[in-house]
């Protein structure tokens, strides 16, 4: 790969990488917030799930 500041993307040719990148982020990104929103909503839920909140997070 050959870096070239004058290219038309205006990231010397990375514009492709980085968009790989940021693509395989958001699909790291969604089990995570999945889990976090469960770990905030198990205190505030009427049942008594707390045995549950350390196992699930591991």
């Amino acid at each position: 790969m050959v870096i070239d500041p004058l290219h038309v993307d205006g990231v010397c040719g990375l514009k492709l990488v980085g968009e790989f990148y940021f693509y395989q982020a958001m699909i790291t990104a969604l089990p995570a917030v999945f889990r976090a929103v469960w770990w905030f909503i198990f205190p505030i839920w009427p049942r008594d799930y707390r045995r549950w909140e350390e196992l699930y997070l591991w």
